[in-house]
């Protein structure tokens, strides 16, 4: 929607939003198993080497190995230009850069660490408990970079406990109402308690956040009386509600209409203009 080039914070944004659109879409525990948190924090998921098999000596009886490695061979061709499969590129190792991180960093060591404390306090309360996973990723250090993505764990242990079913939560919108001093304070007490009112604070704006939206969609609603059974502004409101924030483009590939109708029902449902600007533009229900 912009031309201009994105700033860091934004770029961060991005790569939050990614990451809990990720595990949104993925069952509730895959986020906190193996494949997930390597996944989630960058790393490619190893590869199992083909075991080396001995074609010196075939004992009596037994079928040639190297016959059968060229049987499998065969077939796995035959398959791909028939196009049943299609060949995976393998995924090759990214080497660290020097200047990035640090070599005497061992972020597997601090990964495991942190697991072990997960495990100790599983069988505390949920809120409890992902207080003190978030808390350990913090004064753990787990990773170098992207160090958010303990928030994202935490989320999605919330999810996975079932303290929340149907949305991960948002637990920065809590922790950003409280101070610096009270979040990074080095009595883990403060800490600790810090979370837990963030965890209140992140509830109540969730609460109002859908006040808000159900009042919107009633005064949307309204405008519909009287509209042709065939219009397609019950279409728009049903996507401000799944996307509070849309472009002209947005509505044109979801509704399947012009530039012109796009814009003409975005008039005729009074949404709000956010950007100020003649081109990029957005709307939005709030």
């Amino acid at each position: 929607m912009d031309t201009r080039t994105p700033s860091h914070a934004l770029t961060i944004a991005y790569s939050v939003l990614r990451l809990r659109r990720q595990i949104v879409s993925r069952a509730p525990g895959w986020a906190l198993s193996t494949a997930g948190i390597q996944q989630l924090i960058g790393r490619n998921i190893e590869v199992r080497e083909e075991e080396k098999r001995d074609y010196s000596e075939v004992a009596e009886g037994e079928a040639d190995p190297l016959l059968e490695d060229i049987d499998a061979l065969l077939a796995r061709t035959d398959a791909l230009l028939k196009g049943v499969v299609k060949e995976k590129p393998k995924p090759q190792p990214v080497e660290a850069d020097a200047l990035l991180f640090d070599d005497d960093w061992d972020e597997d060591a601090r990964l495991q660490e942190w697991r072990d404390l997960f495990a100790k306090t599983a069988h505390l309360p949920s809120i409890l408990c992902a207080a003190f996973m978030h808390d350990a990723w913090y004064s753990l250090e787990v990773v170098q970079r992207s160090n958010w993505i303990g928030r994202l764990l935490t989320s999605a242990y919330l999810r996975q406990s079932g303290s929340t079913t149907n949305h991960l939560p948002a637990i920065s919108i809590g922790l950003r109402t409280k101070r610096p001093d009270e979040r990074r304070s080095s009595n883990r007490l403060i800490r600790l308690k810090t979370f837990l009112s963030a965890i209140e604070e992140a509830a109540d704006a969730g609460m109002k956040e859908h006040d808000r939206l159900m009042l919107a969609r009633e005064q949307m609603q309204r405008k519909l009386r009287g509209r042709r059974s065939n219009s397609r502004l019950p279409q728009l409101v049903d996507l401000m509600m799944r996307s509070p924030l849309v472009s002209s483009q947005m509505v044109e590939k979801e509704l399947e209409v012009t530039q012109q109708g796009a814009l003409k029902l975005i008039s005729d449902l009074n949404l709000r203009e956010i950007t100020g600007r003649g081109r990029f533009r957005a709307w939005g229900v709030l």
